[in-house]
């Protein structure tokens, strides 16, 4: 009989304190795709309906992350409803008439690229372009964005059924978001190109220049025979942009103890007897005013 109501009495805690919940946006009351619920020095996405399980916890609050909102944090302890809604703190973009342009620029795929591979990104990381023009008296807007991608050579092959889902952020150097895409599928088990056009107004940026990221946020279909390990491998190369000094870095957006890294510090930088700065591969449409 005292085992019996033991029993019973896990299972009733359990289904108290184990429930889901769901993110969303406290004007729109859109979803929240993977946004991050952090636990102490570490954090996990939820699902592409903005969705987790409330339970298992190590501390006793979390804290409620999307890029581009306020934070929220949440206490652990008899925390019963199923939704939970962050409040935008979105820069307003200042609107362009490109009549008005003086100029538009498209930085194209180096025409020969020296090829450095790829850097392979895993689930939770951000891989991340700073660009920081050399004009520094005018103003520049990102109109559209592509990233060449190779092929996961992890063996076996890989069924063409999983796809990496990975979103684009674009951040001031300050660290504002200034933008963030709905989250997009690209190939794992071939080459594969993301391509993301914004929106008429652009993103706009000065002189002090942009970081635009990667996010790499889960697999389409997420088997425990693939253990979530399988990186998606952006191209690099060694070329210039002309126009801009660039830099690129890996961002740990789970891990709250590990700094941002600029790639050179973790390839070798000397190759052939010759320092390489390597660079994402990355080709820009931007108008200059």
């Amino acid at each position: 009989m005292k085992l019996a109501y033991f029993i019973l009495s896990i299972f009733l805690t359990t289904a108290i304190y184990s429930h889901n919940i769901i993110i969303f946006d406290s004007i729109t009351n859109d979803v929240l795709p993977f946004s991050i619920i952090i636990d102490g020095n570490s954090g996990k996405y939820s699902d592409e309906e903005g969705r987790f399980e409330f339970m298992d916890f190590n501390n006793d609050t979390i804290t409620i992350r999307f890029l581009g909102y306020a934070d929220k944090k949440i206490f652990v302890r008899n925390f019963e409803l199923d939704t939970v809604r962050l409040i935008s703190q979105s820069i307003q973009l200042e609107e362009i008439v490109l009549s008005n342009a003086k100029n538009e620029i498209t930085i194209d795929y180096p025409k020969k690229p020296k090829h450095f591979g790829n850097f392979p990104v895993n689930i939770g990381q951000e891989i991340l372009i700073e660009l920081i023009p050399e004009n520094q008296d005018k103003l520049y807007y990102l109109k559209s964005l592509k990233i060449p991608f190779d092929k996961n050579r992890n063996k076996p092959k890989i069924d063409d059924k999983f796809r990496a889902i990975i979103r684009v952020n674009i951040y001031a150097l300050n660290g504002n978001v200034l933008f963030v895409s709905e989250p997009f599928e690209i190939k794992l088990n071939s080459k594969d190109e993301l391509q993301l056009k914004l929106n008429e107004r652009g993103i706009k940026f000065r002189d002090q220049g942009i970081r635009i990221g990667i996010e790499y946020l889960s697999l389409n279909n997420n088997s425990s025979l693939m253990n979530n390990t399988l990186p998606i491998n952006p191209q690099l190369t060694e070329n210039n942009y002309p126009g801009f000094r660039a830099k690129t870095y890996i961002k740990f957006p789970l891990e709250f103890t590990k700094e941002i890294m600029a790639i050179n510090n973790i390839f070798p930088n000397i190759y052939e007897n010759k320092t390489i700065d390597r660079k994402l591969m990355i080709e820009l449409e931007i108008v200059e005013r």
